[in-house]
């Protein structure tokens, strides 16, 4: 296995957002499997990928739904239910109009 500096790979892992994340996977899965001489790599990597990928999705939903939370706290409505169920369908453009409109009608009064 290859000796790699921690320091870099956290810098590394900020600068990218994360995305270094799913490179370091693939070698150390690599390199796993070259000792092991199990599964080939590629299931492995896609395990983990896909892994990441849910894991973001659930952080994204939760502040999604926060956001929604707050934004109807601060205009007095209550669209936050609507606007994260629209969001979970992949209707994510309907909440950012809603919002919107929100916004528009505030700044009128």
């Amino acid at each position: 296995m290859k000796k790699r500096n921690l320091g870099l790979v956290l810098l590394l892992e900020i600068i990218t957002l994360g995305i270094y994340g799913f490179i370091f996977d693939y070698y150390f899965v690599k390199d796993l499997n070259e000792k092991e001489k199990s599964l080939p790599v590629i299931i492995d990597v896609l395990t983990a990928v896909l892994l990441g990928i849910m894991t973001f999705n659930v952080a994204w939903l939760i502040r999604q739904f926060n956001l929604f939370k707050k934004t109807d706290k601060y205009f007095n409505s209550n669209n936050h239910i609507l606007n994260f169920v629209l969001t979970i369908l992949f209707l994510g453009i309907i909440p950012i109009v809603i919002i919107q409109n929100q916004i528009n009608k505030s700044e009128n009064n």
